[in-house]
């Protein structure tokens, strides 16, 4: 399979009108409201859509159907580069984040469907940088060979933040998007409708649909952008969140660091409770034998459910019995 390697031109997911031949600095459109058009790279050979009168049959829009986004926030601020990530090992908090990440974005290889299943990796600091920008798995392959590479890509990225922290603009971004992604706004990307599962909720004892969507923060640190800034999480956007007319929380939150941590609590306090569990859809990865767990929760991320650490428990028992 040839390897894309230099895209030819970026297309702005808001307005597919905004077209660019070299990328703006940060990756976002500056023809939109600040960070609301992500620019989506489009190589040559790629088929365009041609244009159609207003009225033409030809002109009605084709709904994508069975469609999954992952959304991965990834603290890249200074922090995340000091020292070692835990006593006794050698790499740093971002050394082993873009490694588990990488790691797990070539894992879901097996997947059939790469031109169904999109990611939207979006690096921050105090600012916003996409490393990958609601690219289809099958062009991430293309343009990655190896994990090898796209780790060291992913991590070359990371460390060209190395800033503050600010949890609420990633949050808030994040959420935007992902709302347009599901509702079909995205004109670059166009009509989807995401997969979905049905699942027994034992709390409201009724059934709840959840779309094969989720979005994990990795952060290790607390909400931090300057003496006269908004130094606390705000809230979790997330709450908002709206499939087939319901409100269904679909944000993970991993922290890298101690439990006692006041980042730690912070990031917890805003997470909901799990629909199938009722606890909360945070992971606490405080020491190096939890790093297995951490690549797990990436691949529980990228299936259709899983949101709590008893979710993480029974994949790994399914993976124990599937093995015996």
């Amino acid at each position: 399979m040839k390897n894309k390697t230099k895209p030819s031109h970026w297309i702005c997911s808001t307005h597919k009108s905004h077209i660019f031949t070299t990328p703006t600095h940060d990756f976002f459109c500056d023809q939109c409201p600040p960070y609301t058009g992500v620019l989506i790279e489009s190589y040559p050979g790629d088929k365009e859509p041609e244009p159609q009168p207003e009225n033409s049959i030809q002109n009605a829009e084709v709904t994508k159907t069975g469609v999954g986004l992952y959304i991965f926030l990834v603290d890249s601020s200074a922090s995340m580069f000091d020292g070692n990530a835990f006593p006794n090992v050698r790499q740093s908090r971002a050394e082993i984040v873009s490694a588990q990440i990488a790691g797990a974005i070539f894992q879901m290889s097996a997947i059939s469907r790469k031109d169904d299943a999109y990611l939207f990796v979006l690096l921050f600091d105090h600012k916003l940088k996409p490393f990958i920008n609601f690219m289809t798995l099958q062009q991430v392959f293309d343009k990655y060979s190896t994990a090898e590479d796209l780790q060291a890509a992913l991590y070359r990225e990371m460390q060209g933040m190395n800033g503050a922290t600010d949890i609420n603009l990633a949050l808030k971004t994040a959420y935007h998007h992902t709302q347009k992604f599901v509702n079909g706004e995205m004109e670059s990307i166009g009509s989807i409708k995401p997969m979905f599962q049905t699942i027994y909720n034992p709390i409201t004892l009724k059934d709840i649909t959840i779309p094969n969507v989720r979005c994990l923060i990795l952060t290790d640190g607390e909400q931090y952008t300057a003496a006269n800034g908004i130094n606390r999480i705000e809230e979790n956007p997330f709450e908002r969140f709206e499939f087939e007319g319901r409100y269904v929380n679909i944000l993970m939150g991993a922290y890298n660091g101690s439990g006692n941590d006041g980042g730690c609590q912070e990031l917890k306090a805003i997470m909901s409770k799990c629909p199938i569990h009722n606890e909360p859809q945070f992971f606490l990865f405080d020491n190096a034998h939890k790093i297995g767990d951490m690549y797990k929760l990436f691949r529980m991320a990228s299936g259709p459910s899983g949101f709590c650490p008893k979710c993480l428990e029974n994949l790994v028992i399914r993976d124990k019995t599937s093995k015996s």
